[in-house]
């Protein structure tokens, strides 16, 4: 193997494998909670109290989501001249493989 490329970056394949790895491990651990989380409002406060708890919830998800706007969703450049940043040959073959 003295001739193949040294590259440390992952292929986007490899990327999107580990997002949906991370992902798929962080819902199977809280969805019990919000179970758990559930019955335990249920049985103290009662099926009323869901209402307002899901209100409070709504409003803490807009609230981030209001806050995230800035920075997730930034505006691309105003001058229609501009390119995006030129790959080299190499690097697209190494990306597409």
């Amino acid at each position: 193997m003295a001739n193949a490329p040294q590259n440390s970056r992952l292929p986007v394949a490899g990327l999107l494998a580990l997002a949906m790895t991370g992902f798929i491990a962080i819902l199977t651990e809280t969805m019990p909670g919000g179970g758990v989380a559930g019955g335990a409002l249920l049985a103290t406060a009662g099926l009323a109290s869901f209402a307002w708890v899901l209100l409070g919830l709504l409003c803490i998800a807009l609230v981030l989501a209001w806050k995230a706007k800035a920075h997730g969703f930034t505006q691309g450049p105003s001058n229609k001249t501009e390119t995006p940043i030129e790959r080299s040959s190499d690097e697209r073959a190494i990306i597409c493989k």
